[in-house]
């Protein structure tokens, strides 16, 4: 039976850049790398951090080579360009996808969003709706696109949409086709491009953001385990997307050089408090945190870090942070969180913190988060120590609905 599964290649394209080299030099400099753009809401605007310029450009580029890619809606768009880059990289490395069982599953937490609020917009001023209308707005739209796009002969193509945990839970699906022996090779997108009109109102609605122009707060908005203290409630709608290839363990010998595996996956689930809230002790964090421990046979020392959910609201960074010291008498050396770098990219926020961590286990040495934070540590060490790659690193991710997924990489060669 296939016990782990192996990453094969990666693709990214974020706030921080749309190559490996530019995203670890971001995640290297910290705060100066971003651009935090204002977004006009009723009564002033809210901060969002969407793609870097030249991330931004280099889309442009490829979908003026795509055509397929330039009729659909941006998520589209940003998953696509990740997910070529993630099967790129995993051919260059050898893996070969002929004769093989090829899925693609996505993971997105609002889909075709800008397609379905121009579409409905359109339907409310009498113009009608078009022939095109309800395929390009589906869920899947995602998964099948980009099997297009990819050139991809896809046994199956499929999108799962479970909020901010959805990138995770298509991970998640993948690994239990592959493990089952259904798939030999997935291509796995998390993406996410929810920087619209009537998103962004939501966000505003659920008044978890700063209004842009918050004093300090306004070149690093978002703050993860900063509690109340000003600028208040910190979570910032980011976009973009990660994609992973992942494939049996029967075919790690066909890639050159270092490989990531995932080791564990746990899921858990707590009734919460009300739709938008958490339990103030994390059970949903504590019961997947511990499940992927034992889904890994690892103990709590394997353990060089954890990359949190941490979207910097106070409600529910301190429950992750209680869950932390439920779990672990002892925390990892590093605690961290790429949320103040990226904005929260919902459905793609997991993956994208996946990347973050094989990055650390690869040797990158991180900025410093330059805002007083009672949970995010260990940066110092890290700078003087680096990160023991002979251990692991965990991913958490929650969402809406009391749900929370916990993922454990580790890196070999």
């Amino acid at each position: 039976m296939v016990r782990e599964v192996v990453v094969a290649g990666w693709g990214r394209i974020s706030s921080l850049g749309a190559d490996r080299e530019s995203v670890a030099r971001g995640y290297g400099v910290g705060g100066d790398a971003i651009r935090v753009v204002p977004f006009p809401v009723r009564g002033g605007a809210l901060p969002t951090i969407p793609i870097a310029e030249a991330a931004e450009e280099a889309l442009k580029g490829r979908c003026r080579t795509i055509p397929l890619l330039a009729e659909r809606d941006r998520v589209v768009q940003l998953g696509g360009y990740a997910a070529l880059d993630a099967v790129a990289e995993a051919r260059a490395r050898g893996l070969s996808f002929r004769g093989r069982r090829v899925g693609i599953v996505c993971g997105s937490a609002r889909g075709a969003t800008g397609s379905l609020e121009a579409e409905h917009g359109r339907f409310l001023e009498g113009q009608g709706v078009s022939v095109t209308t309800s395929p390009s707005t589906t869920g899947g739209v995602l998964a099948s696109s980009i099997a297009a796009v990819c050139g991809i002969d896809a046994g199956m193509s499929i999108d799962t949409s479970m909020t901010c945990t959805s990138g995770l839970h298509a991970l998640l699906v993948a690994r239990a086709l592959i493990r089952a022996g259904d798939l030999d090779i997935a291509v796995v997108v998390g993406a996410e491009a929810a920087i619209t009109p009537f998103t962004v109102d939501q966000v505003a609605a659920l008044r978890i953001s700063p209004r842009f122009g918050a004093g300090e707060g306004e070149r690093w908005p978002c703050r993860p385990f900063s509690g109340e203290e000003p600028p208040g409630p910190a979570m910032v709608l980011g976009e973009g997307a990660v994609a992973v290839v992942v494939v049996s363990e029967m075919l790690a010998g066909e890639l050159s050089g270092p490989s990531c595996w995932i080791a564990s996956i746990g899921c858990a689930a707590e009734v919460p408090p009300s739709l938008t809230g958490i339990g103030s002790e994390g059970e949903n964090f504590q019961g997947a945190m511990r499940r992927a421990l034992i889904d890994g046979c690892l103990t709590k020392e394997n353990l060089s870090g954890i990359v949190c959910h941490a979207p910097g609201t106070p409600k529910g960074d301190r429950a992750e942070w209680r869950a932390l010291r439920a779990v672990f008498e002892q925390l990892p050396p590093l605690i961290t969180s790429t949320k103040w770098l990226t904005g929260h990219t919902y459905g793609a926020s997991g993956l994208l913190s996946m990347e973050f961590a094989d990055l650390l286990m690869a040797g990158l040495i991180p900025a410093a988060p330059p805002f007083s934070s009672y949970g995010l540590r260990g940066y110092r060490e890290a700078v003087a120590h680096g990160i023991d790659r002979r251990h692991a690193m965990m991913i958490n991710a929650a969402g809406f609905g009391g749900n929370a997924i916990a993922v454990v990489m580790r890196r070999e060669g």
